[in-house]
């Protein structure tokens, strides 16, 4: 049972009403996580407008699960494992390529790559050292891309704690266990 208010999108004004209603009519319904978030439009708006950001940038669309799946995993959020389990294969990964990731062995270099170094920096609070850096850029990516990882770590951070602090109901199929 979610500690926070779910709120429905007739419940909502302004821009909240607007993201919320987009999400209606783009997916045919509103995650539960969004209607948690709705308690604050500003909350709300941060979290979408800077997923929005993020999914503009340089990292492809299977990256980016990538590295939320790690963060996810880390932070043992159930709601962001299934909904990253979702996008994962909507992106083109299969069930056994989230799974190895999950567990910090995947298949491919440059995912192990983005899965080190997002692990490091987890276990480090960010406190990298320059071979973890140079690990990532042995394997193609740029200063522009860690910032975005970074940036996309902070973003699951903020929605892995929303989502564990308000107990947000799944209304995706549950993640495999490991």
């Amino acid at each position: 049972m979610p500690h926070l208010k779910v709120v429905e999108v007739e419940e909502t004004a302004g821009k909240a009403k607007e993201i919320l209603e987009s999400f209606r009519s783009n997916m045919g319904r509103v995650p539960n996580v969004l209607k948690g978030m709705a308690n604050s439009p500003i909350a709300l708006q941060a979290a979408v407008t800077l997923d929005r950001l993020i999914g503009e940038g340089t990292l492809t669309g299977v990256e980016q699960v990538v590295v939320k799946l790690t963060v996810a995993q880390y932070y043992d959020c159930a709601y962001c494992l299934a909904l990253y389990t979702v996008i994962g294969a909507d992106r083109g990964l299969s069930a056994a390529q989230m799974l190895s990731v999950r567990r910090g062995k995947p298949d491919d270099d440059k995912h192990m790559a983005l899965v080190k170094f997002a692990r490091r920096m987890l276990e480090t609070h960010g406190q990298v050292k320059e071979g973890d850096i140079a690990r990532l850029r042995a394997r193609g990516y740029t200063d522009e891309h860690i910032a975005e990882i970074v940036t996309i770590m902070g973003a699951m951070t903020l929605g892995s704690y929303f989502n564990k602090m308000n107990d947000t109901e799944l209304d995706f199929p549950k993640a495999p266990e490991l």
